[in-house]
């Protein structure tokens, strides 16, 4: 009887501590190898429109899905228009941007301060599962200005399924 014991003692303490494991490695992860290689745009200045208020964009999801392509920032464009958002102001030449090379992401009024890559979200609506969600930090201070990021490896991250 005391060897079924501690048999079951053995096992329970083996199945907590990789439970355990996991969660440290998952952090170790998150804290220390997961930024995503991104920088500002700086070719481009766009703004966001006088006519729309800013003061009232009281949610941080203000960033825009990774585009890849001149079609998505199409989209992108089409669909901000589409919910009766103003246009942006300023000179958006999209031929500008190199989708050649890289991935690009609008944040509308606050800075990205960091972009983090997660090792999974509960999204089934991506085709792809080669394809790394990323978790966007946003900076404190709101302003008028769209900030444009270019990602690198190109074609390697989507947003995070909220």
């Amino acid at each position: 009887m005391k060897k079924l014991l501690k048999l079951i003692f053995i096992i329970v303490v083996v199945f907590f501590s990789l439970i355990a494991a996991f969660i440290v490695a998952d952090t170790c992860y998150y804290c220390f190898w997961s930024d995503t290689d991104f920088e500002e745009e700086e070719k481009l200045c766009i703004f966001i429109s006088e006519e729309e208020d800013i003061s009232e964009k009281t949610t941080r999801s203000l960033a825009s899905f990774v585009m890849d392509s001149p079609e998505e920032l199409l989209q992108y464009l089409h669909q901000r228009e589409y919910y009766g958002h103003m246009p942006f102001e300023g000179n958006l030449e999209i031929d500008s941007l190199d989708f050649d090379h890289y991935d690009y992401v609008f944040s509308e009024g606050y800075p990205i301060s960091n972009m983090k890559k997660l090792l999974w979200d509960d999204c089934t609506s991506y085709e792809s599962d080669s394809l790394s969600p990323l978790f966007f930090e946003m900076g404190e201070q709101l302003s008028r200005k769209v900030y444009i990021y270019k990602i690198k490896p190109k074609n390697k991250y989507r947003v995070q399924c909220e």
